[in-house]
Formats: C-alpha cells, sequence, structure tokens
C-alpha cells in the first residue's frame, strides 16, 4: 500500500506483521517517531508524542504526520482513500478530497456519464468542474438534496441552470419542507455522498471504467474541508457500479416505498453486495442497519473497536448498549466525535470507554475482531454517510458500507489517531 502525509511526503509503508500485536504496533510507533523526529528537525520545533488511546504498544500519531491519501486493492481493484486533517493545515482548511473529486470530474472524457448524489453543493471548485465536464460532452446526471434549492449560496442553483432537467433536487420544492429524495419523511433529507462515473482515470493517470466513489465529505468547505472526513473511490468493479447506478435511479426519480422503508435485503433494496463491498442504504423501519452490523463482533481481549463520528445521538440508544456490552467483553474501545449527546456521553464513560471531542465529520467504526463466523480476526472499515441519529436510520436517505482490508484498515487507523490523539477528553 502507498500512503502519503498530509504535507504531501510519499513513503511505503511497512508491512505489518498479523494481528494488531505489541511487534506490529511498535513497529509502526518506531516509523512515525522516526518521522517526527525529521519533521522537527525540518522546522526547527519539537512534534509531541500523544498518547493514542491507552492501548499498550498503540501507534503514536500527530496532525503533523496525518495520512491523505493511500492506495490497495479489494479483489484485485484498485482501491484509493481520501482523508482531511484539518489540524494539519495552519489555516484549519484541508483541500485533499475536493481537490480529488474535481480530479476526477475534470479527467472523465467526452461522451462518458457522471452520475452524482449531492446533499450540500457550496464549493465552486466541484461546481464549475461538474459545468466543464456538460460543456465537453459528459452527460452529467445530478440528485441533490431539495435545502440546497434555497441556500444561501447559488452555486447549486448555477449548475441546476447548467445541467437543466438533468439536475433534480428533491422533496416537495420548499424552504422548510421534505428534502429528500427516496425518504418521504416530512424531516427527512437526502444525505448520501456518492458518485459514480463511467469512465475516468485513477490518481496516476491511468483511464479506468466503472468507478465508483463514496464517503463522509460534503462539497462544501464546511463539512468537505475544514473537518475530519474521509472517501473511497474504487475502480472497476462493474458490479458495484451498476448497483450504484441502479441506487441513484431510485434517488434521482424519486422513487417512494410502501411505509417510507427503503432497506429490504429479501428484495436486494438498499443491499448490496459485490466483491469489494457490503452497502446498506436507509431509510430503514424494521431494525437498526448499525447495530445489526456490528453485533457480529465476537467481544474478547483481543477485540478492537474505533469509532469516529459527527453525531451521536441520544435516539440511538442501542448502538451505546452495543459499544458497552463489547468493552464489558473484552473489547477496547475507543471513540473521537463532534457532538456527543449527554447520556450516550454518560454511558460509554461509566463503561471506562475512552471518548475524546474534535472537528469530525467521519462516520466510521473501526474493527479488528472475530466478526459473524470467523475463527481469527478480521480488519473492518464500516464507513459512509450514516451519522448516529435517529434520522440517519429511519428518516433519511443515507449509505452504510461496510469495507474488509487490513491496508484500508491501517489507512482509517492512521487517520482515526489523527482526531483522536488530537481531540479533548470528553
Amino acid at each position: 500500500m502507498q500512503w502519503v502525509t498530509a504535507r504531501g511526503a510519499a513513503a511505503t509503508e511497512p508491512i505489518p506483521s498479523p494481528g494488531e500485536t505489541s511487534m506490529r504496533t511498535e513497529t509502526r510507533s518506531k516509523l512515525v517517531l522516526a518521522l517526527a523526529a525529521l519533521v522537527a528537525l525540518s522546522t526547527g520545533g519539537c512534534v509531541a508524542a500523544e498518547d493514542a488511546g491507552g492501548e499498550e504498544g498503540d501507534e503514536v500519531q500527530t496532525d503533523e504526520l496525518g495520512i491523505s491519501v493511500t492506495s490497495t486493492t479489494l479483489a484485485g481493484h484498485p482501491v484509493w482513500t481520501h482523508f482531511t486533517n484539518p489540524g494539519a493545515y495552519a489555516d484549519g482548511h484541508d483541500p485533499t478530497i475536493l481537490n480529488e473529486i474535481i480530479r476526477l470530474i475534470n479527467d472523465t472524457p467526452q461522451g462518458a456519464t457522471i452520475r452524482a448524489a449531492i446533499h450540500s453543493l457550496t464549493a465552486n471548485g466541484v461546481q464549475n468542474a461538474l459545468i466543464s465536464a456538460k460543456n465537453r460532452g459528459v452527460i452529467v446526471k445530478v440528485a441533490e438534496d431539495g435545502s440546497d434549492k434555497h441556500d444561501e449560496d447559488d452555486s447549486p442553483r448555477v449548475l441546476k441552470a447548467a445541467l437543466g432537467a438533468n439536475l433534480v433536487f428533491c422533496g416537495d420544492g420548499t424552504a422548510s419542507g421534505a428534502h429528500g429524495c427516496v425518504t418521504r419523511d416530512a424531516s427527512g433529507i437526502m444525505h448520501t455522498k456518492l458518485y459514480t462515473f463511467s469512465q475516468t482515470k485513477d490518481p496516476t493517470g491511468v483511464m479506468r471504467s466503472d468507478v465508483v466513489w463514496f464517503g463522509s465529505a460534503n462539497m462544501t468547505n464546511a463539512t468537505g474541508a475544514n473537518t475530519f472526513n474521509n472517501t473511497v473511490t474504487i475502480y472497476g468493479d462493474e458490479a458495484l457500479y451498476d448497483d450504484f447506478n441502479g441506487y441513484f435511479g431510485h434517488l434521482f426519480q424519486q422513487q417512494h416505498y410502501a411505509g417510507n422503508d427503503y432497506y429490504d435485503a429479501s428484495a436486494s433494496r438498499g443491499y448490496w453486495v459485490t466483491p469489494t463491498v457490503r452497502a446498506y442504504a436507509s431509510p430503514e423501519q424494521d431494525s437498526d442497519l448499525v447495530v445489526n452490523r456490528l453485533n457480529d463482533i465476537v467481544a474478547d481481549a483481543s477485540c478492537r473497536v474505533r469509532v469516529a463520528q459527527a453525531m451521536i445521538h441520544d435516539s440511538r440508544p442501542e448502538i451505546i448498549d452495543l459499544l458497552v456490552k463489547l468493552k464489558k467483553g473484552g473489547c477496547k474501545v475507543w471513540v473521537v466525535g463532534s457532538s456527543i449527546q449527554p447520556t450516550s456521553l454518560a454511558k460509554l464513560k461509566n463503561a471506562g470507554i475512552s471518548v475524546r471531542g474534535n472537528n469530525v465529520h467521519d462516520k466510521t467504526v473501526l474493527v479488528y475482531a472475530r466478526f459473524a463466523a470467523s475463527t481469527e480476526n478480521r480488519y473492518l472499515v464500516f464507513t459512509g454517510s450514516h451519522n448516529w441519529t435517529y434520522s440517519a436510520n429511519y428518516r433519511n436517505d443515507e449509505l452504510f458500507v461496510r469495507l474488509e482490508s487490513e491496508d484500508l484498515y491501517d489507512a482509517y487507523y492512521d487517520h482515526f489517531n489523527d482526531a483522536y490523539n488530537n481531540g479533548t477528553a470528553q
């Protein structure tokens, strides 16, 4: 796997030995400490070593060494992840993700198709790139949360004027009403962040087909560049490309379902399994999509769970109760969040779970544990747009995606440490 620091210096990541053993973490810690020393020498300053959450041998990480870009493969398909770490920039603005989506758009050739599900658009660079793509003969289709139609920033309306019928503002058309696409809830929103490209180049300049991009970042500075975020781009997984195009079609056509219940695994609706991911889409009325996935974690002394969440609300008590149960069962659990409501915070702290606050917009869970029927520990990353709020599960259009890869886990582990180690104890 290739990794790049937030300041742009590339290095080859050491291959970790199996498991989150002291040998693995000691090797990674020594590498980071060595890099920290080099940064300190080059800047004439000192880089402070911070505790990475209380686990002996855990990696020491600072915002100076934040991971921005990684690449690996899943089932033979190239995968790139991009991260923002605003603390690594003097002005708190990390353009990594916005620059990458602009690059993907700009590298889409004439005759190709871009489909985008956008929750919020105020970054003019993205708007301009989409308009330029349309003008050079790319088919551009956008399903956008209805609130953007009334935003004080005119970027969404400028894009609508350029795309015409190929951009749909979802919902009932009012400033204060329903703004979702598939969801019928009066307070529902279209919160998914998703692009598909029939063709575009990867970061090395190779033209590829069937490209899918998803994650936590909005097309804004506030929640795309000025907060901790993550995105995943998968190249060449035709099944995923087709499935997510089908999902986009439901959003774009504002296709509704009885009882506002989109997720139905038996009908392969809102649930997709491909060589690279398992994906789950809300609204879902019969279960908690997050709890049902994390319930498969087998708690023991080797289990590790790391949570980075923009919003942890008291309206999802089952998730918090599950984290407490995992902690009591032997798992080590760490949490970093931007908005954690009082009852949830108290439950976590009373269970001895370490909680920190930071400017996090991620919606990720990292799991190193036995999972489902596995006899060995697995490396899992859960990501997407799904906050731990009532609305995310029952009212909104959201994506919750599971990936399995030690390389991806390692990249997200570093990103988590950037946010957690520089956070404030709660």
